[in-house]
C-alpha cells in the first residue's frame, strides 16, 4: 500500500453553536454537495420536480463572496478585487460590479440565472461589504441570512416554490459556516464510484491527468467526511442507487428533508406523481460504472482505495456500506 501525499486534518472542531433560531422545517434550505461529476445536477433536477423547491444551480455569490467576507477568509485586497472596486469608485456601480463578477465567477444566481434579480444580489453584497467594519460576527451572520432569505422570497415569488434547493459542489469547504448561518438546513451528499468521477473529470477536460483529478475529488470529500461525523443533518446517497432505483432514493431523500409529497402549491398532481416525474429525469442517464475499463495504473487504483479508506475513517465509517454498491470491492 503506497503512502498518500496528503494528510487528513487532525483538528477537532467544537460543536457548532448556531447564532440563529431554526426556521420552520418546511422553509429550511437544502444544499446538494459532493464532488463534481458525481450526479449533483441530476439530483437537483429530480428533487426540483417538487413545486415547493426552487432549484438553484451553482449560485457563485454564496461561496465566493458572502461567506468569505463574513468569516474573514479574504484580506482587504481580495475583497476589493472580488467586489471590483476601483480607485475611481466606478466598480461600486451595481451593474458594472455585476458584469465584472460574471467575468470572474460566472453565474451569480446560478446556471439557471435570474437576470431580473441579479441587481439585488449585487446591492446586498455591496451593502454587506460597506458595513463590514461596524458589524459584529453575529450581525454579519444575520446580514447574510437576510440577503439569502430576501433572495429566496424574490425568486420563489417569481418562479414558484417556498424553499431553495441549492446545488454547488464547492460549498463543501464552507459547510460549518453554512450551518452556523442556517442551523435548520439540510445537506444531501451524493457520492459516485471515485474511479468513474476521476475518469469523467479527465474526459470532460476539467483536469488533464489522474493526479490532478484525484486531488480535486479528494479535496471535495475530505471536509464532507469530517462534517458527517459531527452532524445529523446530512444524508449521503449514491449516484448508482439514484440511477438504478430512482423512486426509492428520491422518496427517501424527500423524507429526510421533510418534504411532504402531497404539499404541492399550485399543483393538482397526486402525492406520488411528482416522485414519478422526478424519476423520469434519470431515464436517459447511463450509470457508466466501468469498473476496470478505465485502465488506471495499479498504483493509481491503490491511491484511490487508500484515500477512500481514509475518508471512511474520517467520517466515522460512513462509507463502508457503499463499497459493494460502488464496485470498490471488486478492484484489487
Amino acid at each position: 500500500m503506497i503512502l498518500l501525499n496528503y494528510t487528513m486534518s487532525k483538528k477537532v472542531t467544537k460543536a457548532i453553536d448556531p447564532v440563529f433560531t431554526p426556521d420552520q422545517p418546511s422553509l429550511a434550505p437544502v444544499f446538494i454537495i459532493g464532488s463534481g461529476r458525481s450526479g449533483t445536477t441530476l439530483l437537483g433536477r429530480c428533487l426540483g420536480e417538487n413545486n415547493t423547491l426552487l432549484f438553484i444551480d451553482e449560485p457563485r455569490f454564496i461561496n465566493h463572496i458572502l461567506l468569505p467576507i463574513a468569516f474573514d477568509q479574504l484580506n482587504g485586497d481580495d475583497i476589493m478585487r472580488r467586489l471590483a472596486v476601483t480607485d475611481d469608485g466606478s466598480g461600486k456601480e451595481p451593474m458594472k460590479f455585476l458584469r465584472r463578477m460574471n467575468e470572474h465567477y460566472g453565474h451569480l444566481l446560478g446556471k439557471n440565472s435570474f437576470k431580473a434579480l441579479e441587481k439585488e444580489v449585487v446591492e446586498g453584497c455591496m451593502d454587506l461589504f460597506t458595513r463590514l467594519p461596524t458589524l459584529s460576527h453575529k450581525q454579519r451572520m444575520q446580514k447574510i441570512r437576510n440577503i439569502i432569505q430576501n433572495l429566496t422570497i424574490s425568486t420563489t415569488q417569481l418562479l414558484g416554490g417556498t424553499r431553495w434547493l441549492v446545488k454547488q459542489p464547492d460549498l463543501s469547504c464552507n459547510l460549518n459556516n453554512l450551518l452556523e448561518i442556517f442551523p435548520d438546513a439540510r445537506f444531501i451528499h451524493i457520492i459516485r464510484n471515485p474511479f468513474d468521477v476521476i475518469h469523467s473529470r479527465i474526459q470532460r477536460g476539467f483536469q488533464q491527468d489522474f493526479q490532478s483529478a484525484f486531488q480535486v475529488w479528494f479535496n471535495r470529500l475530505q471536509p464532507i467526511a469530517q462534517f458527517n461525523r459531527r452532524v445529523n443533518c446530512m444524508l449521503t446517497i449514491s449516484f448508482e442507487d439514484l440511477v438504478n432505483d430512482p423512486e426509492r432514493v428520491i422518496r427517501h431523500t424527500a423524507d429526510f428533508i421533510g418534504l411532504n409529497p402531497g404539499n404541492q402549491s399550485n399543483d393538482d398532481r397526486s402525492p406520488e406523481d411528482w416522485i414519478v416525474s422526478a424519476s423520469s429525469n434519470v431515464q436517459h442517464v447511463e450509470a457508466n460504472i466501468h469498473r476496470g475499463k478505465h485502465k488506471f495504473l495499479a498504483s493509481e487504483n491503490e491511491m484511490v482505495l487508500s484515500a477512500w479508506e481514509e475518508l471512511d475513517k474520517s467520517g466515522g465509517r460512513w462509507l463502508t456500506d457503499l463499497n459493494l454498491k460502488l464496485g470498490l470491492d471488486a478492484i484489487n
